[in-house]
């Protein structure tokens, strides 16, 4: 069967592609950006329509797919690496999202949400707060006033002051020195 696109220009299908994602058919504006990529379309240009599409569409793996052959010719590419380490840690392959988020730290060690999707990281997948206040201090040092700073904060605050709880059966009495109300 032929190629129904065969002789449709890369931009026009580039610009059909986007078309089709504005009206939310995600997985045909995928085929319709590849097509143009594969036509002669500018893959630089392209990928970050392309890779906004699947993950739109929850096609993470897909998206994936478009954009390591990418980062593998443009290693230096630290916001790329970003996304494919967000794709990584959406996957659940947290090790590998730790390598590239390293990475991405090592190339642009000044920007701030890396080390904030670290710390989320230690926090939430690896369980080690120890980790995870290391990596959202240097998330605050860089933006204090930065999108995810109040909620930092508040974490770092309910982590350093939860102090402890000393429980009494109803009929002891305080320790001495203590004000009432602090022990329950």
């Amino acid at each position: 069967m032929p190629d129904p696109l065969e002789g449709v220009e890369a931009e026009r299908l580039y610009n059909h592609g986007t078309a089709l994602a504005g009206r939310g058919d995600l997985v045909r504006a995928e085929q319709y950006i590849v097509a143009a990529i594969e036509r002669g379309y500018s893959r630089e240009e392209a990928l970050p329509t392309l890779l906004q599409v699947c993950v739109a569409g929850q096609r993470h793996a897909a998206a994936l797919r478009h954009a390591e052959p990418y980062l593998r010719d443009h290693p230096d590419n630290w916001s790329l690496r970003y996304v494919v380490a967000t794709l990584h840690l959406g996957l659940g392959r947290v090790s590998r999202a730790q390598s590239e988020l390293e990475q991405v730290i090592e190339d642009a060690p000044q920007e701030a949400n890396p080390y904030y999707t670290l710390g989320t990281m230690y926090r939430d997948q690896m369980q080690d707060e120890e980790e995870a206040t290391r990596w959202f201090n240097r998330y605050l040092e860089l933006a204090p006033r930065g999108d995810h700073a109040a909620e930092v904060r508040r974490w770092l605050d309910q982590r350093h002051e939860q102090p402890e709880i000393i429980r009494l059966p109803p009929h002891e009495t305080p320790p001495e020195g203590s004000v009432e109300g602090d022990v329950t």
